[in-house]
């Protein structure tokens, strides 16, 4: 009997040992295991790290969250790859890129900025000999625009008493419909040139908004067509007052 038990209690010991090796060997596998997923994890941090340093904008959420993931991924103690990540946003639509601008069809199309009408003179006569100031009214009827008077306001180097020193010149008879202007303290003649905006602005110490109080002050103006000796009023009720 006692040969018996010295036999069991042998074997027992070799168990035992034999289990304490298998553990210590299982401790060391998961111990290197666990470095080497920890490493990888540290690599992983540090290049995220330098991502999320280098990456600016509101589309840096959806990489720092991507990066995130990427952490909690450790490494396969049997050597296989991971599997990628799903995606953050499977449902989202990619996002359309914007088209190149087109071509102008022919080179200088571009659009331009709209001058403003320029007043001019609507038509000219070539003094002839024998002309006379009044004739030269009467050809073109503009008596009712202030005849004689009129024709030397927009020809100021008409002179009507020596008219044959100015044969050959050109001279403006336009003539033009002039609206009513009541109420107006101060007045100024249009020339060539000068546009609606060029008159608000000369004016400006009267006309306190320009070309709001220029249209308020001349009922019936048309900007688009202004003609020498076309008279404005430049200082109505109202119009120096915000």
């Amino acid at each position: 009997m006692a040969g018996l038990g010295r036999l069991t209690r042998g074997f027992a010991l070799l168990v035992v040992c034999l289990l304490v090796g298998n553990i210590a060997e299982a401790a060391r596998s998961l111990q290197t295991v666990r470095l080497e997923a920890t490493d990888g994890a540290d690599g992983a941090g540090a290049a995220a790290a330098v991502a999320d340093t280098e990456c600016k904008g509101p589309h840096c959420a959806e990489r720092q969250l991507q990066s995130a993931i990427s952490l909690d991924v450790r490494k396969d103690p049997c050597g296989k790859s991971p599997p990628p990540p799903p995606p953050l946003f499977p449902n989202r639509p990619p996002r359309p890129e914007m088209p190149a601008p087109a071509p102008p069809l022919f080179p200088g199309d571009e659009p331009q900025a709209q001058a403003p009408y320029l007043a001019i003179c609507g038509q000219y006569y070539t003094l002839r000999a024998g002309d006379t100031c009044t004739s030269v009214v009467n050809l073109y009827s503009l008596s009712s625009m202030g005849g004689t008077s009129f024709l030397q306001r927009i020809n100021p180097t008409l002179n009507c008493n020596n008219i044959v020193a100015s044969y050959g010149i050109s001279l403006c008879v336009n003539k033009y419909s002039q609206w009513s202007i009541p109420n107006c303290y101060k007045f100024a003649n249009v020339w060539d040139g000068q546009s609606c905006e060029s008159i608000s602005t000369t004016y400006a110490s009267t006309l306190y908004y320009g070309l709001t109080d220029l249209y308020m002050c001349n009922n019936g103006l048309d900007c688009g067509a202004l003609r020498r000796g076309m008279t404005m009023c430049v200082w109505c009720v109202g119009s120096d007052q915000p």
